[in-house]
């Protein structure tokens, strides 16, 4: 897997539901490379990081196929400044950037590094509305980091990690390592073989409760997405036989004790 540092330079697409994109980044050698990514498009001017492999296009050429992408925190003071502007924060424009930028000086590096959110709610002149908004993005910067991080560590694509974050916030990390079919709740578009690999990475197998629950639940969920309301009883056994692979008694008398 290669990695590439630059600054997003355009946008060219991201569909509606921000799960796919294409945009130019400018690398640290000011060569233009296309990138496209299962992901929300970063903004452009930010300082990332995109991990993935060259591919060639039979239409558009060569391309670099992204699967996790990282905003880097900045290492000067004018990327701070841009840093902060790109958060998107009403109400934040370069006059409070400025107040941010001249209470903290270059302390505002060692702030951002560290993702020390807290700090900045000792800011003197920002309203309190713009310290909280300015606080909670930064606090969430921080987590989406880490769950893109976790995410790549297991082979899937960070695509899912905002909407994890929307749901679970802080806690989303330790959410998952609890119980990775979750994912399958707050993520429609994730299959089942998915989180199955995330559990068994995080060492749910066989016939573990979590397992057995989310497979019953993919069941019952694709039978009313097919307009039926009831299956019998040795029928749906047969079907999550099929999906786990697992004990079939162990499956018979977890639908037993329901």
């Amino acid at each position: 897997m290669d990695a590439i540092r630059g600054f997003v330079y355009r946008t060219i697409y991201e569909n509606t539901q921000r799960t796919y994109c294409v945009f130019v980044l400018k690398d640290y050698n000011e060569e233009y490379i296309t990138c496209t990514g299962k992901f929300e498009s970063p903004k452009e001017g930010e300082d990332i990081e995109v991990r993935g492999r060259y591919v060639e296009h039979e239409k558009y050429g060569r391309q670099f196929d992204a699967t996790s992408v990282e905003k880097l925190k900045p290492d000067n003071m004018g990327a701070a400044k841009t840093y902060l502007l790109n958060l998107g924060i009403k109400g934040f424009g370069e006059k409070s950037v400025e107040k941010v930028l001249e209470y903290f000086g270059i302390r505002i590096l060692e702030v951002l590094r560290e993702e020390r959110p807290e700090e900045i709610k000792d800011v003197p002149g920002l309203r309190k509305s713009v310290k909280d908004e300015l606080f909670n993005t930064l606090l969430g910067e921080g987590i989406l980091s880490d769950l893109n991080h976790f995410f790549e560590s297991h082979h899937i694509s960070s695509k899912w990690s905002r909407i994890v974050y929307t749901y679970y916030g802080v806690q989303s990390v330790a959410v998952i390592e609890d119980n990775p079919y979750t994912l399958l709740r707050v993520a429609p578009d994730m299959l089942f073989g998915t989180a199955d690999t995330l559990a068994e990475h995080l060492g749910i197998t066989g016939s573990d409760t979590r397992r057995l629950e989310a497979g019953l639940e993919w069941i019952l969920r694709s039978l009313d997405n097919q307009g039926h309301t009831c299956l019998p009883v040795d029928q749906l056994i047969g079907r999550l036989d099929d999906l786990l692979q697992t004990d079939v008694d162990d499956i018979a008398n977890f639908i037993e004790s329901l």
